[in-house]
């Protein structure tokens, strides 16, 4: 799955750092590239420059940036804020940073728009399913069923005022990170997800783009498309599962 076509999610955010490096360059400009690895993935920092030290406190700067938000928003750290959501699940409610607050706030708003076809309470279907080497374990039907109740974004709840998450079943959790897996929906979705081989997101963020491109995955390309024309300010491009594209009306002709 894709949203406009970034090597992450990190990529637009780095490039909102760069831009006062993105002026016209000479033609003498170099291309500068740094990798790191935040968050589990593989992270590739490009910028076209004449002055290599500025390029570098840029990357700097960005890498910066993207430690801070994992130290608030990942799910694979004890002492992160979301973190502890996840370990008071059914127990109490926990304030969080605004930041964080509001991703998850708009992250509800996308499951709502697309019937939970989005669902950031995937993450309680962990460790059902194992990919280690050594440890590959597929669960029994039985097993799916009895996690399968925990994935639901309507047990999400949200304060405004007091900037709380709740998550109201013991066991249940949230993930911000790569949502596209399937095995985080329920039965009725899953059977859906079958009909993309790609999914484009055109939107004013690529947090949203990231969402909605998982939601019409898992909705398919008649549903999808649906889904798309029915929001203002989104276009959208799937390639089904025969190899045919299907584009929003709002894509012009010199994309296609």
């Amino acid at each position: 799955m894709s949203s406009i076509k970034v090597k992450d999610m990190w990529t637009v955010l780095i490039v909102g750092l760069f831009f006062y490096l993105l002026i016209p360059a000479p033609s003498f400009a170099k291309v500068f590239k740094k990798n790191t690895v935040l968050m589990g993935t593989d992270i590739e920092l490009t910028a076209s420059d004449t002055d290599e030290a500025r390029v570098h406190s840029a990357f700097d700067a960005a890498i910066h940036e993207m430690e801070r938000i994992e130290n608030e928003m990942s799910e694979w750290r004890e002492e992160t804020p979301l973190s502890m959501i996840n370990r008071k699940a059914g127990k109490e409610a926990v304030v969080v940073p605004e930041e964080l607050f509001n991703v998850i706030l708009a992250a509800q708003k996308v499951s709502e728009l697309s019937d939970g076809a989005f669902d950031i309470s995937w993450a309680s279907m962990r460790g059902v399913w194992s990919f280690a080497k050594g440890k590959e374990h597929l669960p029994a039907p039985e097993e799916i069923r009895e996690r399968l109740p925990l994935v639901n974004y309507k047990n999400i709840e949200l304060d405004a005022a007091k900037k709380t998450v709740f998550l109201k079943r013991p066991g249940m959790a949230i993930g911000l990170g790569a949502i596209a897996q399937g095995y985080a929906v329920d039965k009725k979705q899953a059977t859906r997800r079958k009909g993309c081989q790609s999914v484009t997101i055109l939107a004013p963020d690529t947090m949203t783009s990231d969402a909605l491109s998982t939601a019409v995955f898992v909705l398919g390309p008649e549903n999808g498309m649906k889904l798309i024309k029915g929001l203002p300010g989104i276009e959208g491009i799937i390639v089904d599962r025969h190899g045919d594209v299907h584009y929003s009306p709002g894509i012009s002709n010199k994309y296609k």
